[in-house]
């Protein structure tokens, strides 16, 4: 068995390469959510611009009202639609996280039982 400092130092390594497992799951949920917000944006950019150049080239008021109504419409099923995805994105990155930190904890317990069962031996 290894002495009692090279386990802490491979129980130290080991850490350090949970925290980094970490930081990258964590950076590929932001990664999402950044390209959800990307594409939310165009689309709600160009929908704006279609629906502006719709409402402009109205003849009546009445024309004008039916096209914002039918504008207004899709909005709530379309936040609904993004807010879905923000959760399932957050749900997914946080069970990753927390089966992971579960691991590297039952793992870190076990080193460090380990290494107090090997210094009492010396």
């Amino acid at each position: 068995m290894k002495n009692p400092a090279e386990q802490m130092i491979a129980t130290n390594q080991a850490n350090v390469e949970a925290l980094e497992g970490a930081v990258n799951q964590a950076y590929a949920g932001m990664e999402k959510l950044v390209e959800l917000n990307m594409a939310a944006t165009t689309a709600a950019m160009g929908e704006s611009f279609s629906h502006l150049k719709s409402v402009l080239s109205a003849k009546t008021p009445q024309e004008m009202m039916a096209l914002q109504t039918s504008y207004v419409q899709p909005l709530s099923a379309k936040s609904m639609a993004y807010f879905q995805h923000v959760q399932t994105i957050t749900t997914e990155g946080q069970s990753e996280f927390t089966a992971q930190l579960e691991s590297k904890m039952a793992e870190a317990q076990k080193a460090f039982g380990d290494s107090i069962e090997q210094m009492t031996k010396n």
